[in-house]
């Protein structure tokens, strides 16, 4: 573990996600009016740990779409005899575009990749265990990108069920810098 001040916000990033939100906000609009727009939310396998992702897919067209999710896992590292308890909540933002679709549209498996920004809590915030050993590591901000496989399997025209694996880079954490996440769960299609 390494403890250093992560200056993400001070070295002028903050400028690059403003005009980042703008852009989405300035698109957005035209992008709503695809047809299979959907919200889910799944729940499984992290790194050593649970994970829940809810997401909001934004089609573009029959065949791509904007994922906005957010994650946020529960795990535990191992350093020695200790055992350290970490969260990792995220948002992240993927472009998705489907490789696999049935003739009948009912199962569709689509690949992407994107940005991630979150927050970093290790040990609940505490600075030492309860036997009194210190932490080096701190809560901090943790950045990167991820890549995600996203299939569905539609049961009715409104409801599919959504299996998701994702591998998360978070740049700046001590802890989980590479974590993957497996899920399992439900999609509701807005059209």
């Amino acid at each position: 573990m390494m403890n250093k001040k992560n200056n993400f916000f001070s070295t002028g990033k903050t400028e690059l996600i403003k005009q980042f939100l703008i852009l989405l906000l300035v698109f957005t609009p035209m992008l709503i009016s695809a047809q299979d727009n959907s919200i889910g939310i799944t729940g499984g396998y992290t790194t050593n740990g649970f994970g829940v992702q809810a997401s909001f897919n934004l089609a573009i067209n029959d065949n791509s779409y904007i994922q906005f999710g957010g994650y946020f896992s529960k795990a535990e590292d191992n350093a020695g005899d200790l055992v350290i308890p970490y969260n990792d909540a995220t948002f992240n933002v993927g472009y998705f575009h489907n490789v696999i679709s049935s003739l009948e549209g009912k199962f569709n498996i689509a690949i992407g990749a994107g940005p991630i920004v979150g927050y970093e809590i290790v040990n609940n915030g505490k600075s030492e265990f309860s036997s009194g050993a210190e932490i080096d590591g701190e809560n901090q901000i943790i950045y990167g990108a991820y890549a995600g496989l996203d299939m569905r399997i539609y049961i009715s025209d409104k409801i599919s069920i959504a299996v998701i694996v994702n591998q998360y880079y978070h740049e700046g954490s001590d802890l989980g810098r590479l974590a993957i996440y497996s899920g399992l769960g439900f999609r509701y299609h807005i059209f």
